[in-house]
């Protein structure tokens, strides 16, 4: 056995399901438990039975990061890991683990545009913020950015981090390739798949399909978000959509037929780390719509060339863009224009980060 197959690593995630960071971080511990290099997931909320047969997992009892230190640390003694990847919520246990094992390698993730979080936080918010990002990326050996646009960022709210800041992007999983889309809609629709969060802007979403001549020939569908929402029902209903135009479908994992069988796939983000859905929209070689929001959709929308960009919260420009007509690129094209987010080269990234060649 190599040196390199006995050196094991351990994940901690809030969520073992769901989009984003928990998808991108699941698809990593799933590759360290094949090559036996994981040591134990930690995890804040609880895992379907399918993870918890396959790993060691530990529950730390809270989706935020205050609330989980307590099991953190009762569990720390027995974990063997020279390696911890932290990521979305539990940036802020850093320091903790830093305290507990000294001479570990600590990889955080960064999930957002920093310096936009800080905006649009109060002052006292935006100090707790600032104050427990700044000493996760003090305590941290290196912190991995999704793309460019997030580095800069990150170099500009936090100077001194930049000597450890390397850019690893989001991957395609192999899934999305071979998956052959099963038709489930007999109605032409938009799709959209996000949380209902201010960041994600479906208050410009709404406004402009209520406004754009494709509300007379299609659906809005949403992925991630309760048919049951008052508050998203709420603000249909400022706009005067109806159940029968604005379906939510609740969390859809995996979405890929309902993206496949898109005429287009819209994002509304005022900021994104980097959104999966739309590395996946353009795996299956849709028309995507999406704002030219700081963060790592930039990058992907630089290469793919079935888009187009809208200013963020611009409506009248958005109502135009969702009337555009239905245009796929074959997906053979769409996979040469994705090569840099193959999850070959970014799972090798991932590797070359937590378990480096020689003293760091």
């Amino acid at each position: 056995m190599t040196e390199d197959a006995v050196r094991k690593a351990s994940i901690l995630v809030y969520r073992a399901v769901g989009g984003g960071a928990e998808k991108i971080v699941m698809g990593i511990a799933r590759l360290l438990r094949q090559r036996g290099q994981l040591e134990k997931l930690y995890v804040g909320m609880a895992p379907s039975p399918d993870v918890n047969a396959s790993m060691s997992v530990v529950s730390l009892d809270s989706a935020r990061a205050l609330g989980a230190i307590p099991a953190l640390f009762r569990a720390i003694p027995g974990d063997h890991a020279e390696t911890y990847l932290l990521t979305a919520n539990y940036l802020a246990l850093a320091p903790v683990l830093r305290l507990r094992k000294p001479s570990a390698r600590i990889i955080i993730r960064v999930a957002s545009i920093v310096s936009v979080e800080m905006r649009d936080r109060g002052l006292l918010s935006r100090l707790r913020y600032s104050a427990g990002t700044g000493l996760a990326l003090a305590c941290a050996t290196e912190v991995i950015a999704q793309g460019e646009d997030m580095r800069r960022d990150l170099i500009g709210a936090f100077p001194f981090a930049e000597r450890k800041i390397v850019v690893i992007r989001n991957f395609i999983e192999e899934a999305v390739w071979n998956h052959r889309p099963t038709p489930v809609a007999d109605y032409p629709y938009i799709f959209c798949a996000a949380t209902f969060r201010p960041v994600k802007a479906f208050d410009t979403m709404l406004a402009a399909f209520s406004k754009s001549s494709a509300r007379k020939e299609r659906k809005l569908v949403i992925g991630g978000i309760d048919p049951d929402d008052r508050d998203f029902s709420a603000l249909m209903e400022r706009f005067g959509l109806s159940q029968n135009e604005v379906i939510r479908l609740g969390f859809v994992e995996p979405p890929y037929d309902w993206i496949a069988g898109a005429d287009l796939c819209v994002l509304t983000s005022r900021y994104e780390g980097f959104s999966n859905f739309l590395l996946e929209a353009a795996a299956f070689g849709k028309r995507i719509v999406s704002t030219d929001c700081p963060g790592g959709n930039r990058e992907l929308l630089a290469l793919y060339t079935n888009a187009t960009t809208v200013p963020v919260d611009d409506v009248d420009a958005l109502a135009s863009a969702l009337a555009e007509p239905r245009q796929d690129m074959p997906r053979a094209e769409a996979r040469r224009f994705l090569a840099p987010f193959e999850w070959d080269r970014i799972s090798a990234d991932y590797l070359r980060t937590l378990f480096p060649e020689g003293p760091d």
